[in-house]
This record gives C-alpha cells, sequence and structure tokens, in this order.
C-alpha cells in the first residue's frame, strides 16, 4: 500500500437530483457532470514553486456520488524536505477538493459536498479502494452536518506542525469549527474552496449556488444549509486575512 493523504466526499441532496429542472429532460447531464469532475481531479497540476521540490500525484475514483481521492508526496531530497512530505499530501488533496468544489457550480446540476481528509495508507485501483486511510475516512465522511470537507484528527496532528515555506498554502482554514451529527462540532482544517479566487463578487456567487442547492424545506436540510452558510461565512474571514498576510509577505521580499 501507498501512504498519502485520502478524500472521502460525497454530494448532498444527490438521490433527489433527478427531479430537478435541470436534469429532467435529460437525465444523463449528472453522469456527464461527474465524469467532467472525475477527469479534471486526475489531470490536476499545481503552480506552486514549493512543490518543486516534491514528486507528487493524485489517484481518484467514483463510486455513484462519491469520489475517493488519493494523494502521494515524495521529497526528492529526504534529508532535507522529507519532514513536510506527509503535510503536503494533505495540502495537496486539499487543493484538489478545493477546485473540484468549486469547478462543481459552473455548470448544471450545481453540487454542494461534504467529507473528509485523512492520512495513512491506502490503495486505488479502478473502483477498488482499500487501506486504513480509506477505513478512515468513510467512518468520517457523512457525519458533518455542513456542505464542507474537514481534517480527522489525526491528518490535523500532522497540519498542526511547523509550516511549510515561508507561506502557507491556503488550500485549508484552520481553527473552523465543523458542525457534526447529534449537535457536536470539532475545531479542525477546513478546505478553502478557491483559495487563490481574490475576485470577491465570484466567490460570492459559488456561495450562493451551493446554499441554492438545498432546496428542499425539510428541517434537516434546513439545518443542514444554515451550518454550511456560517461555515462558509468564517472561511472567507480567513480568506480575507491569509490574502492580506501573502501580500504583506510578497512585499516584504519583493
Amino acid at each position: 500500500m501507498k501512504s498519502g493523504a485520502v478524500a472521502v466526499i460525497d454530494a448532498l441532496g444527490f438521490k433527489g437530483i433527478w427531479g430537478r429542472p435541470e436534469c429532467k429532460d435529460d437525465p444523463s447531464i449528472v453522469m456527464r457532470k461527474m465524469k467532467d469532475l472525475l477527469i479534471r481531479i486526475r489531470d490536476e497540476r499545481t503552480t506552486n514553486a514549493t512543490l518543486s521540490k516534491f514528486i507528487f500525484s493524485i489517484k481518484a475514483t467514483l463510486l455513484s456520488d462519491t469520489i475517493v481521492i488519493g494523494a502521494m508526496v515524495e521529497a526528492r531530497n529526504p534529508e532535507q524536505d522529507g519532514a513536510y512530505a506527509e503535510r503536503y499530501a494533505i495540502e495537496l488533496a486539499a487543493t484538489s477538493v478545493g477546485r473540484m468544489m468549486m469547478h462543481s457550480t459552473t455548470a448544471p446540476p450545481a453540487l454542494a459536498w461534504r467529507g473528509c481528509i485523512t492520512y495513512g495508507q491506502f490503495d486505488i485501483e479502478g473502483q477498488i479502494v482499500m487501506g486504513p486511510a480509506i477505513d478512515e475516512a468513510a467512518d468520517l465522511h457523512q457525519r458533518s452536518d455542513a456542505a464542507v470537507a474537514w481534517v480527522t484528527p489525526g491528518a490535523k496532528k500532522i497540519m498542526d506542525g511547523e509550516p511549510i515555506g515561508s507561506a502557507a498554502l491556503g488550500a485549508l482554514a484552520p481553527n473552523i469549527r465543523v458542525p457534526l451529527h447529534g449537535s457536536n462540532s470539532y475545531v479542525t482544517y477546513v478546505v478553502q474552496p478557491g483559495f487563490l479566487e481574490e475576485d470577491w463578487d465570484k466567490r460570492k456567487s459559488w456561495r450562493n449556488t451551493v446554499l441554492s442547492t438545498f432546496d428542499r424545506q425539510s428541517l434537516e436540510v434546513q439545518i443542514k444549509k444554515q451550518n454550511t452558510e456560517a461555515v462558509l461565512q468564517e472561511l472567507d474571514r480567513h480568506h480575507e486575512k491569509w490574502v492580506k498576510e501573502i501580500n504583506n509577505h510578497n512585499n516584504r521580499i519583493g
């Protein structure tokens, strides 16, 4: 088995998606959408300069309304950079999840996702997934009562270590309270969709589209919508702070 980060995320409201106006006339639009998302994940590339010190790869598969992503990172110079490989794998998985979440609203049907990211041993071959990290993510990915992707305790311990490089990648926001089923919550890192997007109108449009997917008026769905809105607002506040820190950092070294 390989060692790396594993993300397991599922599309909320998928069971009733066939009743949406945009899907009634052409149900195959859903299949095309899911295939497109999977292709984009498998073709994931990064332009972050720091990652040039690492060899990275991504595997992904689709199980109905659930996407499983495995991110592996190996340091080119293990003695110098090996300690950062685990954290980079988690950041890489988060970047992939965040980009997919953003792209999921660009064409109908819009999809909202929830899930988690773990770290450990796993294997992904076609539609066969296995390993301790897969088991952990499968057990926890539906625990959140909001459309967010969060980092599990074991992976959080890795992320709590020394920051990577002079500036964090930004794909994960720290110290976010994630609402869980049963009126519980857990403070951890949460995927920051579109963390490189500084256009606040675009970020607001994405957020509104995500919230619009909670169209059923049941109490359970509306609670999940309120929870999602609260977390996304907190992510926006963190993103604004992060952008200022990056700009200040670039000004200092510029």
